[in-house]
């Protein structure tokens, strides 16, 4: 589940706006002043408390089942590196309509398996989550990329690749494991990686994209 929240900014000032885009398809109608603006596409969580607050489970079990959606939605939130990105509109006409859509870029590396090698070697999936945007079937280039909880899935990331410390190998790769996951989460990387993704034909990209992603496909 993932929200949106947009800022746009055109001849007329910047404007903020919101949207729940994790179920369905969603459209939003704004004037854009000139034929010229700057958009920022931030991927948030939904609030746990919202999601629930209409919900009163009366039995055990719902209670129960209530907290455990609560506890992965949370476990998920510091699962994923959440990308903003800026991108910037030229010759925007009178009707012309945005499409922007999450997407979840995960690297080759993460698709080993759950092997113990795997584990041992590689761990923790690097994902970014990141809002899609293109016009008239062309898809835009980000212009900047900012990652907004590095230090959170980087946090998450050390008690997950210590799963096996009994073992020698882990305790030699661990240094070597954490070094690729700052790395590939860097600011500099982040962007260069989703810059080259955006230039990528569509055959190409799917084999960018996350496989708990494909589900979401439209």
């Amino acid at each position: 589940m993932c929200c949106v929240k947009m800022s746009i900014t055109d001849s007329s000032g910047t404007r903020y706006f919101y949207m729940e885009t994790e179920k369905e398809a969603k459209n939003i109608e704004i004037d854009i002043f000139g034929d010229s603006f700057d958009l920022i596409v931030t991927p948030q969580f939904p609030d746990n408390e919202k999601i629930f607050k209409n919900e009163k489970p009366e039995k055990f079990m719902d209670k129960l089942g209530k907290r455990a959606i609560k506890s992965l939605v949370n476990f998920s939130k510091d699962m994923y590196f959440m990308t903003e990105c800026a991108y910037h509109f030229e010759n925007f006409h009178d009707g012309d309509t945005v499409n922007i859509k999450m997407t979840i870029y995960s690297f080759p590396s993460n698709d080993w398996g759950e092997s113990w090698l795997y584990l041992e070697l590689i761990g923790f999936p690097v994902e970014y989550i990141f809002y899609d945007v293109s016009l008239r079937g062309k898809r835009l280039e980000p212009k900047s990329t900012l990652c907004l909880n590095r230090k959170k899935v980087i946090r998450r990331a050390r008690p997950f690749l210590l799963v096996s410390y009994d073992s020698l190998l882990t305790v030699i790769s661990y240094p070597i494991q954490m070094i690729r996951v700052r790395y590939l989460s860097s600011k500099r990387k982040i962007f260069s990686t989703l810059l080259k993704f955006s230039r990528m034909d569509e055959e190409k990209r799917w084999k960018y994209i996350s496989k708990d992603f494909s589900y979401l496909k439209m």
